[in-house]
């Protein structure tokens, strides 16, 4: 065996050790770098002379010139050793990579591991692979000794040419009695070399020439761009995301000072052609939404950005409707599939196969997401069932679809709103729109109407899925609209408004009610039943929004329309909304009949949870009338009955009625029990309304215990909650008990509040809080030392209580007009004091309502003067007298007062 060293290794080796590149040492020795080249590849040998040069420039020991000579003249094979030039060969990114931080750190991690081979970087057009990539190869190119290497596969048509491409840019020499590939992988095996292809997805034949690479060279690396994944075993992926951008519209953000990368992103790129351009607290918001119509899409943001010149931010948001066109014109510097974005999407959508172009343009139906049921439902009039998932998965890998996380389990997907913009427009250039929108449409009333049966005891699944769904939603109801499909609008609106009323989607529940009444009426029987039950659920909704007006209306057609039809349900559920606004008028006895007939009919038809409504209803119509022992008895009923359901709606609704209760009869211990269970179950479940008042009610508790500090903490808890809500009742409220509790501790400025909320309320709030208010007006007359102001107020609050039967509020009002009494310091006026504060407590005793800390101070006051004033006899006397005196007897030393009122 001749074990003489190898020349062409020798002379590389001797190079090295002088640090001399090879363009250096050609010139020394005064032949070309091509010539200098081949010598090291071993596929040329020197002349003696040339031989004899390198000897003396590479510095040959004296003893080893003559082998070295001889050596380089003997043929030798090829060289197996690499002859990857020692120079990095990657393109310099022009730009920063913006919000990719994170995501870098791991991808270069991951690529390090010796276990890491392969790596594909890959995510729909213009979301920024080849930029993403490009940074990563230029992070980690120190730890490839011989070399770093970037190839773009835009150009290449033909698979078999990628071998040669590789070759050409590593400067590998082909020849002819071996196949290039052969050659390539006897090159670079056992060396260290980072190779980057780029835009891999329109040449997928190259797969295997890749997998071949990586498993036959040890030491080589791969770095992927592409819209698919390869599918190789060895293979990792990194699914690049668009950018971090806005969850909501502004108008639904919390702030718009959070920082996103894809803002950031918008503002560098309009900085290039537009200098002056900023992010303002103006312009901030409007940007975040842009970019948040643009999926943070880079691509898609460097286009809009760069229109900045002759279009605002403002301007540039109100044409965002139609994208695919406003951006249709780009950097001419791009390749010609990134200059739009149009040819963006086009250009994949060509790859596809046409089963997959029929399913791609299906799914573009479904609004932001979709689940894998609802994919085969709509597809599977195109497309056989068993197919649907197959051909969804290609898309996934071709990354037109995305795979959403879900924390059901349930399989969930999604299409960027860009991607999806072109599907449309391809899908209306076919014949199947038409019966495919339909058939969304009828998968989602299908959807809303088995989500109406679980809004029982799977409740929180079922009010997520609707939230998920409720763009999907949305455009089923827009299409019906369209469609004037009146029937089908009402049954889908029908098994939603429950689904509004929960969510606090109030408004939007009955702009769809209003919608689909006004379309033209159908004469059938499944339609009149279907708008029967729309009209009771609009009944709702505008009682939650105080319209009570518009609550009496439709409360009242439901009820004819059902009893037309003889709908012993829809009657009964009707009857439900007629009471209440029936109570709310005053007219306790017939709301109270309403309610009965109500529990009655539903008994009938054994429906549990309405029967539990219907106790309800009883129970809070006669709290409210002062019969506390026969309310506590139909609400406990209620709620045992709702607990065996486990519907968690009705029971927090039911535990806050029995922990009000409780609070006015002084049982704080069982009020915290029952308003904190009702607190989790809103919580857990996002009630947000009943929230914040079971926020309120524990405030009050606390403040009836006088724990004020507590008691402000949760009344600034459920102020916080409605100002996040934008609702306005409940922001009234909860500033009332802040400003109520504020003239507790002392500071009567807070007054001013009472009085300019008293306009508001005499308009929106009902008869009951428009007493309530005028009691505390009287109240804090009497801090301010005026007594004759406080009797005024008192007196307006028993008119308005005894015209509504609401017995309950008397109380603090006959107690107020008796420290009125006490603070006039008349002697003759004890008797007429003593007969009110006995009448007050004979009051308290029947209802029961327990006086309340802040309440005790004025009342021992008013009844130690009275003590003061009387003799133990007269005392005495009139004590028990005016206990049965009544309310008119009471109120005849202030008869002026009255009739001035």
């Amino acid at each position: 065996m001749d074990d003489r060293p190898i020349f062409p290794e020798w002379i590389k080796q001797a190079r090295k050790q002088l640090g001399l590149g090879r363009a250096e040492l050609a010139h020394q020795v005064g032949c070309s770098l091509a010539m200098l080249r081949q010598l090291e590849y071993g596929t040329r040998r020197p002349s003696r002379q040339l031989a004899e040069r390198l000897a003396s420039f590479l510095q040959i020991p004296a003893e080893q010139q003559s082998l070295f000579v001889q050596t380089a003249r003997v043929h030798q094979p090829p060289s197996p050793i690499n002859p990857v030039p020692l120079v990095k060969r990657l393109p310099e990114p022009t730009q920063p990579l913006i919000g990719r931080e994170e995501l870098l750190a791991h991808a270069s991690q991951l690529l390090l591991q010796s276990s890491t081979r392969l790596l594909s970087i890959v995510g729909p057009g213009g979301v920024g692979k080849t930029h993403f990539a490009s940074q990563l190869a230029q992070q980690i190119q120190a730890h490839f000794s011989d070399g770093s290497f970037f190839i773009g596969l835009a150009s290449l048509h033909d698979a078999e040419q990628l071998p040669t491409l590789i070759a050409q840019t590593l400067e590998i020499p082909q020849p002819t009695h071996q196949s290039t590939l052969e050659q390539l992988i006897g090159a670079i095996d056992q060396r260290s070399i980072l190779l980057m292809l780029d835009n891999l997805e329109h040449v997928m034949m190259v797969v295997p020439i890749i997998s071949q690479l990586i498993t036959q060279c040890n030491k080589l690396k791969m770095l992927i761009t592409s819209r698919f994944a390869l599918k190789l075993h060895d293979e990792h992926l990194i699914d690049l995301p668009p950018l971090d951008v806005p969850q909501h519209p502004p108008e639904h953000q919390a702030s718009a000072e959070t920082n996103y990368s894809a803002v950031e992103l918008f503002e560098l790129r309009a900085k290039m052609v537009q200098p002056q351009f900023s992010l303002t607290a103006q312009n901030r918001a409007i940007v975040g939404e842009i970019c948040r119509r643009l999926d943070g899409l880079p691509l898609a943001i460097e286009l809009a950005a760069a229109r900045i010149r002759g279009l605002p931010p403002q301007a540039m948001l109100a044409r965002l409707d139609r994208r695919l066109e406003l951006f249709d014109q780009g950097n001419s510097d791009l390749p010609e599939r990134h200059q739009t974005l149009r040819n963006l999407i086009a250009w994949s959508y060509t790859l596809l196969t046409p089963n997959e172009q029929t399913i791609f343009r299906t799914l573009s139906l479904f609004a932001n997401h979709w689940t894998l049921g609802a994919a085969e439902y709509l597809c599977q009039a195109q497309i056989a069932k068993p197919q649907v998932l197959t051909i969804l998965l290609n898309l996934l890998d071709k990354s037109l679809v995305r795979e959403e996380s879900s924390n059901d389990g349930i399989a969930t997907f999604a299409m960027l709103e860009i991607i999806r913009e072109y599907g449309l427009e391809q899908l209306e250039q076919t014949s199947e729109a038409h019966a495919l929108r339909w058939r969304h449409a009828h998968y989602y009333i299908q959807l809303a109407q088995h989500a109406e049966q679980q809004l029982g005891q799977q409740e929180a699944l079922w009010l997520e899925r609707l939230t998920w769904e409720r763009s999907n939603l949305w455009d089923a109801l827009n299409w019906l609209v369209a469609q004037q499909a009146a029937e089908a609008l009402l049954q889908l609106i029908g098994s939603l408004w429950k689904f509004w009323q929960i969510r606090h989607l109030w408004r939007e529940g009955l702009h769809w009610i209003e919608l689909a009444l006004a379309l033209p009426l159908v004469n059938s029987e499944a339609y009149q039943q279907a708008r029967a039950k729309v009209l009771w659920g609009a009944g709702w909704l505008a009682v939650d929004l105080h319209q009570h007006d518009l609550a009496q209306a439709m409360f009242e057609q439901s009820l004819h329309l059902a009893t037309s039809l003889d709908d012993q349900q829809g009657i009964a559920r009707a009857l439900h909304g007629v009471g209440l606004l029936a109570e709310w008028a005053g007219q306790r006895d017939f709301a109270m009949r309403a309610y009965q007939e109500s529990l009655s009919l539903f008994r009938q038809l054994d429906d549990q949870e309405e029967i539990a409504w219907s106790l309800f209803h009883l129970g809070a119509a006669l709290q409210s009338q002062g019969q506390a022992k026969q309310a506590r008895h139909f609400l406990e009923a209620a709620l045992a009955t709702s607990r065996r359901l486990a519907h968690s709606w009705s029971i927090v609704h039911q535990t806050k009625a029995l922990g009000q209760m409780a609070i006015d009869q002084g049982r704080y211990a069982d009020a915290e029990l029952l308003l904190n269970e009702g607190l989790k179950l809103a919580q857990n479940h996002q009630y947000q309304q009943i929230y914040l008042e079971i926020l309120r009610h524990l405030g009050r508790s606390a403040l009836e215990q006088g724990h004020y500090q507590q008691a402000r903490e949760r009344f600034q808890a459920s102020l916080e909650q409605a100002q996040l809500l934008k609702e306005p009742s409940a922001i009234r409220w909860a500033s009332i008990h802040l400003n109520w509790l504020g003239i507790l501790e002392g500071d009567l400025t807070q007054a001013y509040a009472f009085e300019q909320q008293l306009a508001i309320f005499e308009r929106d709030e009902p008869a009951w809080a428009i007493a309530w208010l005028k009691a505390r007006l009287g109240t804090i007359a009497l801090l301010k030392c005026q007594p004759e102001v406080a009797q005024s107020w008192f007196l307006a609050s028993i008119q308005m209580y005894q015209a509504n039967d609401l017995p309950w509020g008397l109380v603090e009002c006959l107690e107020g007009l008796a420290h009125s009494l006490w603070l006039s310091k008349q002697a003759h006026q004890a008797a007429a004091c003593l007969q009110l504060l006995s009448a007050a407590e004979q009051q308290r005793q029947s209802l029961p309502r327990l006086r309340s800390v802040p309440e005790q101070a004025a009342w021992q006051t008013s009844l130690a003067w009275c003590q003061q004033q009387l003799s133990p006899e007269q005392f005495a006397h009139i004590w028990q007298t005016g206990a049965t005196q009544t309310l008119e007897q009471l109120l005849k030393p202030f008869n002026h007062e009255t009739q001035s009122a």
